[in-house]
């Protein structure tokens, strides 16, 4: 008549939270299995990264050197361009100017004139 109470006194291989053995081996086998997959792509994940790392180190030695770069023409185009250094009107107008130098045009006019006669003038 116990067993038809169903009260919880089931078989022996009931571990008191109404699994079995057979579940609770599964379980620990998905437990197992979902940890070892994560550990993998844990360890291709830091590979990848180790990996593009590499390639980006900086001045090495034995590496070719960086390209002669023209910065003076540049330099006269975005004056020309932005700031009328030419005696012409800008290409650009208020906005585009404050978007790249993130100061407005009459205080970057102010602070240029200020030190274009400088020590570190041309």
């Amino acid at each position: 008549m116990d067993a038809s109470l169903g009260g919880g006194s089931g078989s022996s291989s009931d571990d008191g939270r109404g699994q079995s053995e057979g579940s609770a081996e599964k379980l620990l086998a998905v437990v197992i299995g979902e940890r070892s997959l994560f550990l993998m792509r844990h360890h291709h994940r830091n590979a990848a990264q180790r990996a593009y790392r590499g390639l980006l180190v900086g001045s090495v030695a034995g590496r070719r050197a960086n390209r002669p770069r023209e910065f003076d023409p540049g330099m006269r185009g975005i004056m020309r361009d932005y700031i009328c250094a030419d005696r012409q009107p800008p290409a650009y107008g208020e906005e585009p100017f404050e978007r790249r130098f993130r100061v407005p045009r009459s205080l970057f006019r102010r602070v240029y004139e200020a030190i274009r006669d400088g020590p570190f003038g041309r």
